[in-house]
């Protein structure tokens, strides 16, 4: 879990600390292009199936996504910015694009507007270097027939001199906000779109969420020969 991101404005330890929302979104920013190693789930020492839809008990979440595809789980990296980061998961095709899910807490009775804007301007303050363009932006639902409201943001940006394409899906769930981050190169985004907005729509919290024994081992694709590009959050 990230550090919630909790900032005592005097040394006195017994006034109120006050909570930040804008240390939340520099501690949920990641890198362009970092290189991670990638650790994928083993059977008997062999990548050979990955169990569909992907669940995690800890956060009591499920969310499915693109068969043949690797799953990254539980990856701690430095950013371009030097920033240590984590996420839940991370889904990944050499051939397509990557798909992360990451959460942070949140104070008591977070509004979403206020969460995504100020995520919204560290976007723009962290990667104005990297051409970040803003294409859209506002309210949508996720999940089984749009069960979550959230909030998305859809941008291009320029590293390693290659146009990447992306979108940010912001929700807040049981006291946390969870960041679903799709990227894929700009020329090939519009093909990857159908698999992405598959994955956000499988999105499934608590009671609604699939559980462990559920899920359907699946074979893969052979190991990637490179690590992936993670696009941006924050």
């Amino acid at each position: 879990m990230v550090d919630a991101g909790w900032s005592s404005p005097t040394s006195d330890a017994n006034k109120p600390k006050v909570f930040s929302y804008r240390k939340i979104a520099l501690l949920g920013i990641i890198g362009l292009v970092a290189a991670l190693a990638i650790q994928i789930v083993m059977t008997n020492g062999l990548q050979s199936t990955i169990k569909h839809p992907y669940v995690n008990t800890v956060y009591g979440l499920s969310i499915d996504f693109p068969r043949g595809w690797w799953m990254n789980e539980n990856y701690s990296f430095k950013t371009v910015n030097g920033d240590q980061q984590n996420a839940i998961v991370m889904f990944y095709s050499a051939n397509v694009g990557t798909i992360t899910v990451s959460a942070n807490d949140l104070p008591p009775n977070p509004s979403l507007d206020a969460v995504f804007s100020d995520a919204k301007n560290t976007l723009i303050e962290k990667y104005k270097a990297y051409n970040l363009i803003i294409l859209r932006e506002g309210a949508t639902t996720i999940g089984t027939n749009g069960t979550y409201d959230a909030r998305f943001i859809e941008v291009t940006l320029t590293a390693d001199n290659k146009l990447l394409k992306e979108e940010l899906v912001y929700t807040i769930h049981d006291g946390k906000r969870y960041v679903l981050t799709i990227s894929a190169p700009a020329d090939q985004y519009p093909s990857a779109l159908p698999l992405f907005q598959k994955s956000i729509t499988s999105l499934a919290f608590g009671s609604d969420a699939i559980t462990p024994d559920k899920a359907v081992p699946v074979p893969t694709n052979p190991p990637p020969s490179q690590n992936p590009n993670t696009g941006i959050q924050a």
